[in-house]
């Protein structure tokens, strides 16, 4: 299931980013932004950002939250994929 951003929440995301462009690191920049968006139920949008976070530093932490935002996705095959990214 897929939902588009309103008017409203598109601006509100976009007023988000300019603040974190504040934050030093760009991995931080990544996952904060993807929390936000987590959050806010774009999960899609969320992946992304943790992606470009995950290839700064793959860090198991990173890839639960794109395994989790494609279970909420309901795209199993690349919800187990990022699970198996994961150290145990």
């Amino acid at each position: 299931f897929f939902s588009l951003a309103t008017d409203v929440e598109i601006k509100e995301l976009m007023e988000i980013e300019n603040q974190l462009k504040e934050v030093e690191s760009e991995q931080d920049r990544f996952i904060l932004l993807g929390g936000i968006l987590e959050k806010k139920e774009f999960y899609m949008e969320a992946v992304e950002q943790y992606k470009k976070a995950y290839d700064l530093e793959p860090v198991d932490g990173i890839a639960y939250r794109i395994a989790y935002c494609y279970d909420k996705l309901e795209l199993e095959e690349l919800r187990d994929e990022w699970n198996g990214k994961i150290k145990e």
